[in-house]
């Protein structure tokens, strides 16, 4: 797409039109696929993906600024830790005496348990909400049905 220079933009509103806003499509500052697909794919000759349409959405959705890209590197780092803490367990194995180890192992139950009760209240308060998108998708299908009814009856009594 078009990019604006510094310059026009600190002219505002008092430059013309055709300086000020980008011609070329009809949401001129709404990302859509050709813009971030020449962001994100412009060497495609390096890498083993082509140019298909559903590699280079791929690509878009796996940018951090995405849900997506987000929640992978969330995702990603926590698996990370979990793998660190695990090879910790069994180093620790191996070097630590059987006291000790028993009070990490009791350690570990207790972080398990508190996971446990955590994903039970998390399942519950996703349940309610799930259930109060449901309860207000149908108020609002109620009310086309409503205003259905009353614009039939205006067309009965009008027709």
């Amino acid at each position: 797409g078009t990019k604006r220079s510094f310059e026009a933009f600190r002219k505002g509103l008092d430059c013309p039109e055709q300086d000020r806003l980008p011609t070329d499509a009809a949401r001129p500052y709404e990302l859509n696929l050709s813009d971030l697909s020449t962001v994100v794919g412009e060497n495609y000759e390096k890498s083993r993906v082509g140019p298909h349409r559903f590699a280079v959405t791929l690509r878009i959705a796996m940018q951090w600024r995405t849900a997506l890209g987000a929640t992978m590197v969330s995702a990603i780092g926590l698996m990370f830790l979990s793998s660190l803490y695990l090879m910790a367990l069994r180093t620790c194995a191996r070097h630590l005496r059987k006291d000790e180890y028993e009070w990490l192992a009791l350690v570990t139950k207790e972080m398990g348990a508190v996971v446990a009760s955590l994903q039970t209240a998390v399942t519950l308060l996703l349940a309610w909400y799930a259930l109060n998108r449901i309860q207000w998708f149908w108020s609002i299908l109620m009310e086309g049905v409503t205003l259905g009814g009353r614009a039939h009856d205006v067309a009965m009594i009008a027709g």
